[in-house]
C-alpha cells in the first residue's frame, strides 16, 4: 500500500540514496570558516584524557557520522549519535544536564555544525575534538564507570531447546514497545526495567520460579536489570547472546503485536509514521504541525534559557 503525507499525495519510502561526499580541502575550509563564524570551542585530546581522568564531570564522546561510517572506523571511546538525531533527541544521549559533549568526525563539517546547535540549545558544554585520533576501533566501545555485573548468556539454540522442553524460561523483551511491536520472540513479554513488582504480578500464577531469560538492545540495560528481576523472583536470570538477531539468525519465527506487556505502554512518545492506524496517523501528523506552529510562542514562555547564535556580519 503506498504511503500518502497529511496532504494526501503519495510520498516515498525505503529510499536509501546518500550524496557524494565533498572534497575533504573544501570542507575542512569551511568547516574552520564556520566554526569562526559561531565560536565554535575545541578540545585536544589530551585535555579531553585530563578531564576524564578527574571524574568530577559527566563527560559524553560522540561521533556524529552516519552508523554506517561510525562501524567502519571511529575515534576509541566514541559511541554514535548522529548529528541530527543527536541535536532533536538529545535526552536519548545525554542523561545529565550541563555535562561535557565532545564531538568528533574526520571531515569535521557535520561536527561543526552539530555543536553550534548543541551551544544554542544551551544544555551542555560542547566542544570540537580537534585534532582527532586516528580512528582504529570499529566495535561499539564499553560503557565505562558503570560497573555492570557479569550476567550468564545463553545461544538462541540453547533457549529455542528450553522452551520446546520441559522447565522452559519466561522470556523477558526489554526493549521499547516501538521494537517490540513490530517483531519479538514468541510469547515474550514486554517490561520496562524497574517494574520489577508488576512482573511478580504478573508471573503470580506460575508454578515454581522458572528461570528467567532477558533480551533487547541495550546490553547495559540488561545486565543492570538482570540482579534485580533476580532479586525480585528469586529466579536466576540469563542473557541471550545476540538478541532478537541472533533468535532470526537460527531460522526462528518472531511476533508482532502488543499481546503480553508488563504494565502500561507508556515508555516512548510514538511517532505519527508508529500508529497502526491510518486515520489515528493522519491526525497525529497534523497535530504535530499545530504544535510546531505553536513552538516559537511556547519557547518565548520556557524557563529554561537558549543561546541563540548569529554569524558575524
Amino acid at each position: 500500500m503506498p504511503a500518502h503525507g497529511a496532504a494526501g499525495f503519495q510520498v516515498e519510502t525505503g529510499a536509501t540514496r546518500r550524496a557524494d561526499p565533498p572534497a575533504p580541502d573544501m570542507t575542512l575550509a569551511r568547516a574552520g570558516e564556520f566554526a569562526r563564524q559561531f565560536d565554535v570551542q575545541t578540545l585536544d585530546p589530551e585535555r579531553l584524557t585530563q578531564m576524564r581522568e578527574a571524574r568530577d564531570r559527566n563527560i559524553y564522546l560522540f561521533d556524529v557520522r552516519t552508523p554506517e561510517d561510525y562501524a567502519a572506523g571511529h575515534v576509541p571511546g566514541a559511541l554514535n549519535a548522529p548529528g541530527g538525531q543527536l541535536v532533536q533527541a538529545m535526552d536519548e544521549y545525554v542523561g545529565a544536564r550541563n555535562a561535557v559533549v565532545v564531538l568528533t568526525d574526520p571531515l569535521m563539517l557535520r561536527v561543526v555544525m552539530t555543536a553550534s546547535w548543541l551551544a544554542q540549545i544551551a544544555q551542555c558544554e560542547v566542544y570540537v575534538l580537534d585534532p582527532a585520533p586516528d580512528a582504529t576501533e570499529t566495535a561499539a566501545p564499553d560503557i565505562a564507570g558503570l560497573d555492570l555485573p557479569d550476567v550468564q548468556t545463553l545461544s538462541a539454540r540453547d533457549l529455542a531447546a528450553e522452551l520446546a522442553g520441559p522447565g522452559a524460561p519466561h522470556v523477558l523483551d526489554l526493549s521499547t514497545s516501538v521494537q517490540y511491536r513490530p517483531g519479538h520472540i514468541p510469547g515474550a513479554l514486554w517490561m520496562v526495567r524497574g517494574r520489577e513488582a508488576a512482573l511478580r504480578a504478573e508471573l503470580s500464577d506460575a508454578a515454581g520460579t522458572a528461570p528467567v531469560v532477558l533480551y533487547g538492545p541495550d546490553k547495559a540495560i540488561l545486565r543492570l536489570a538482570a540482579p534485580e528481576i533476580a532479586a525480585s523472583l528469586g529466579a536466576e536470570v540469563r542473557l541471550l547472546d545476540g538478541s532478537v538477531d541472533a533468535w532470526q539468525a537460527e531460522g526462528q519465527p518472531l511476533e508482532t503485536g502488543m499481546q503480553r506487556p508488563v504494565g502500561p505502554i507508556d515508555d516512548v512518545w510514538y511517532k505519527p509514521y508508529e500508529l497502526a492506524d491510518a486515520g489515528a496517523e493522519k491526525q497525529a501528523a497534523l497535530d504535530y504541525l499545530d504544535w510546531e506552529i505553536d513552538l516559537t510562542e511556547k519557547v518565548a514562555r520556557d524557563t529554561v534559557a537558549f543561546r541563540p547564535l548569529h554569524p558575524a556580519g
